[in-house]
């Protein structure tokens, strides 16, 4: 790990409430001042860039950032604007999450009963999966960190990175849950949210070591919920 590196993880901010340069992750007092007559963006005292372009974008601007998976927007949502309704995006990650399962596991089954017992199932294996993915995110914190003093920011983060689960909204509209390109597609979208969100976590890890470390907590997370959930023979 460079000098850099180092310096930088160690002046993080330990909660979304800080700022930091989108850019450089340099920590920063304020990313605008106002003026009587305007408003001009902080510069980074590091990199000399605005500390956070995106105070001045629109919302739609900064999600479709967020799908082209530009590591600036990921930094903008943790650190200087916060993940804000947190409990309900959880609720929705769950359920879209839930109903995955759900349809593919609903054509084996003809009762009106057992339908939705399986989806009751399905919601406990989604809940069980995000919060397998969360525990590893909160290993991974206390390896490198040596505390969990941001137990709470680095869980709501690692939650926000399931965000790409709502494209199951787009299965159902176009009935794309049976294509083997859909699911490859959004698993990959999704591998791809988690290592954006595991780098602007940890900006000292290597790239390999963050790509080693969500394939990993991906697999783990996907395959434990259901063999805890099986029934015995």
């Amino acid at each position: 790990m460079s000098d850099e590196a180092k310096r930088v993880n160690d002046d993080l901010p330990s909660s979304s409430q800080s700022y930091v340069c989108i850019h450089c992750m340099t920590p920063a007092d304020s990313l605008y001042k106002t003026y009587p007559s305007f408003i001009r963006m902080t510069q980074c005292k590091e990199c000399d860039n605005d500390v956070d372009k995106y105070v001045e974008y629109d919302s739609v601007l900064v999600v479709i950032d967020l799908l082209l998976q530009y590591s600036e927007a990921y930094r903008h949502i943790l650190y200087n604007r916060g993940i804000q309704h947190f409990s309900r995006l959880l609720t929705i990650f769950l359920f879209c999450g839930a109903y995955e399962r759900w349809i593919e596991a609903r054509q084996n089954q003809e009762k009106v009963f057992d339908l939705e017992w399986r989806f009751y199932l399905c919601l406990l294996e989604s809940t069980v999966e995000i919060g397998i993915y969360v525990l590893s995110a909160l290993v991974l914190e206390f390896f490198l960190k040596g505390s969990l003093k941001r137990a709470a920011f680095v869980s709501k983060a690692v939650v926000a990175g399931f965000y790409g689960r709502v494209c199951v909204v787009l299965s159902i509209i176009f009935h794309l849950y049976s294509e083997p390109s859909y699911r490859i597609l959004t698993q990959l979208f999704l591998l791809i949210s988690h290592f954006q969100i595991c780098r602007a976590l940890h900006p000292q890890l290597s790239l390999m070591r963050a790509v080693v470390f969500v394939c990993l907590s991906t697999l783990f997370a996907q395959i434990l919920p259901p063999i805890m959930m099986a029934s015995p023979n």
